[in-house]
């Protein structure tokens, strides 16, 4: 949880109703009320003077949403997951987020875009500094897109299902304090 008005790094403060917003998203995220979180994470964008951490944190956490709610709304994780793509400034755990959702939403498109997804993931897998965990996770959801690719490229999936396993960590999501 954060309380507001508060100074993340050097330099912004976040409106005490940002910050209930915030908090009031992820609660809704981590309780499995999807439309209730993309309906918060949407209003937060909306807010003024939002500062750039919290508006990149935000299209990561509504395009993840957006790519896992039934019927999928893929094409808005994608259009969150490419506008973090292109800020200025993104770190490279956000950007290695950013590519997992818009590579999941891919794969979750109506026709399903498996090469787009599968050079997300490449993508991830080629950065240098992205923590462990989100490596195995690019790994593991390469191996599907490569399984369900037409045809299907069964040593590419073994391939990356084996280097998955190689971490020493396994994917988790952590909440924000």
């Amino acid at each position: 949880k954060i309380e507001a008005p508060i100074k993340i790094g050097e330099a912004f403060a976040l409106t005490e109703e940002a910050a209930d917003l915030y908090n009031a998203a992820y609660d809704a995220q981590d309780a499995g009320d999807s439309q209730k979180a993309v309906k918060l994470w949407t209003q937060l964008l909306k807010q003024p003077n939002l500062p750039a951490k919290i508006q990149i944190e935000t299209r990561i956490n509504r395009a993840w949403v957006y790519a896992n709610l039934q019927p999928f709304r893929c094409r808005e994780a994608i259009a969150d997951s490419t506008a973090v793509l292109a800020m200025a400034n993104v770190d490279i755990v956000m950007q290695a987020k950013a590519y997992v959702n818009r590579g999941i939403a891919y794969q979750h498109l109506a026709k399903p875009e498996h090469g787009k997804a599968i050079l997300d993931f490449t993508a991830i897998i080629s950065m240098k500094g992205v923590p462990a965990d989100i490596r195995a996770a690019a790994h593991v959801s390469r191996a599907w897109a490569y399984m369900l690719s037409t045809p299907p490229k069964f040593q590419n999936t073994i391939d990356d299902c084996t280097a998955a396993l190689g971490y020493e960590t396994i994917p988790t999501r952590k909440k924000a304090e």
